[in-house]
């Protein structure tokens, strides 16, 4: 905590160094670790439906007995294990489900069956330990089935509800109600719920949706009680109202996201979304800032990196070989946007997760939060006539900062919070101050009619907020 990204993968990195070294198995095979691959890796898998950000990759060397009775070792290939730092003191089922789940994205994202896995705990006595963790595929597969029924869910709950298109007076309150979401039971485990990431979001849906009590959640889940003397029916009502609208507004980007994988760059950049034909030509570190840049430039384009940005660029559309030939700061892109850098023609999606920094006619730039590790650099370069596309992230920047919000809005008890809450959710009135502190400045709006100026000392008694009311236009 409170560390840098660097001083993170640093820390991470040595303790796969220090601790991975040699260790055996349950069934006394010996691992060896030969080599950190990546820190920090960002893996989609369309595949699975899962996605995650490894602690680490190691390659090791895998020594098998020759039989369950036999002391002999037999070395095996080498091969590619995620490795999970954990800051507890003792192993969770949960941690061993997650190894075993980026075993299946490693292995998708390495084009071959990742059967290994390690977790290491740093909080325990002799400096640490490490813990093996086998592939195991009924355990998989329950996993999988869970991740089903949690997505089931959720998706029925984003359907858009049918709407007569032709009622042109139809107002938000008309829609029917979209589907109720029917999540899986409780877990009621108090140990697990209280170390919960999520607790603070599910214990205000399960209020506020669900309408539910103390008696269906864990048995003294102080997160919980301590909401439920907090959130009052008003509340419950106003949270139920806007996690509507939002669901109603994500079932119309929801899609947009499987689009990353299955629609071609060229027709998601005729939309606007997506900048597709691109050769990734530079990394570039920010220090200060923990974090790097990627360049990218059109694939097609045969300038050096260093004359790009004052080259010449066709801006015709598409040619209908796959390349574009428009300039990249008329593609529907802009500074700001969250994007998802992919490789298209290698079918590798979410490599990375940034913010497009820099763009011009040429060449873009989208900047990236962490560390980019040798080896990542050496992957991404090894295929020059990869094509590469950064796609706009709708949901991540819209919908999950509009639910984050919602759940902080009636959760968070600081006194900020709690005022912007009576404002905006109890309806409490606006204050004003009685002498505009505006009044120094009326000399200076001579040319205001006597409508603004008293729109103008309404803005400048407000303690609070205030609206004004103007034409259209003005």
């Amino acid at each position: 905590e409170g560390q840098s990204y660097e001083e993170q993968d640093e820390l991470k990195a040595k303790a796969a160094r220090r601790y991975a070294v040699a260790l055996r198995d349950w069934s006394g095979n010996k691992i060896r670790s030969d080599q950190i691959l990546d820190i920090e890796q960002n893996i989609w898998s369309p595949t699975w439906g899962l996605k995650g950000k490894l602690d680490g990759t190691l390659e090791i060397s895998y020594q098998l007995r020759e039989s369950p009775w036999s002391t002999a070792l037999v070395t095996t290939s080498k091969q590619p294990i995620p490795f999970e730092l954990k800051t507890g003191y003792h192993a969770d089922d949960s941690h061993y489900d997650q190894v075993m789940l980026y075993n299946l994205i490693l292995g998708e994202a390495l084009d071959h069956p990742v059967t290994k896995g390690m977790l290491f705990y740093s909080n325990v006595k002799r400096q640490g330990t490490v813990i093996p963790v086998d592939y195991r595929p009924s355990e998989i597969r329950e996993l999988v089935q869970r991740r089903n029924a949690v997505v089931a869910a959720l998706v029925d709950a984003t359907q858009p509800p049918p709407v007569d298109s032709a009622n042109t007076d139809l107002v938000i309150s008309d829609l029917p109600d979209i589907e109720d979401t029917v999540m899986p039971e409780f877990a009621k485990n108090k140990d697990n719920c209280e170390r919960c990431f999520s607790k603070v979001a599910c214990s205000v849906y399960h209020l506020a949706k669900e309408r539910g009590t103390a008696k269906d959640m864990p048995l003294a889940m102080t997160t919980f009680h301590r909401l439920s003397r907090q959130i009052t029916d008003a509340h419950k009502s106003y949270y139920a109202h806007w996690l509507r609208l939002i669901n109603i507004e994500y079932a119309d980007l929801y899609g947009s996201r499987k689009e990353v994988w299955t629609v071609p760059s060229a027709e998601r950049e005729r939309q606007g979304k997506c900048l597709g034909s691109l050769r990734l030509v530079d990394i570039e570190v920010v220090v200060q800032l923990s974090s790097y840049v990627l360049w990218f430039e059109r694939h097609h384009s045969s300038t050096t990196a260093t004359n790009t940005t004052n080259a010449s660029y066709n801006n015709d559309d598409d040619d209908g070989s796959g390349n574009h030939h428009r300039d990249l700061n008329t593609g529907g892109l802009a500074v700001g946007d969250f994007v998802v850098v992919s490789q298209e023609d290698r079918q590798k999606y979410g490599l990375a997760l940034g913010v497009v920094q820099y763009l011009l006619a040429g060449r873009v730039g989208v900047e990236c939060q962490g560390v980019v590790t040798n080896r990542r650099r050496q992957l991404w370069a090894a295929h020059a006539t990869t094509q590469w596309r950064v796609d706009k992230e709708e949901v991540m920047s819209t919908v999950g900062v509009m639910r984050h919000n919602l759940t902080t809005l009636l959760a968070n008890s600081s006194d900020a919070v709690v005022n912007l809450r009576k404002l905006v959710v109890d309806l409490e009135p606006p204050k004003f101050v009685t002498c505009s502190r505006g009044q120094q400045h009326q000399s200076d709006n001579t040319e205001l009619n006597e409508d603004q100026r008293r729109a103008v000392d309404l803005v400048m008694r407000a303690e609070d907020y205030a609206l004004v009311l103007g034409m259209p236009g003005t």
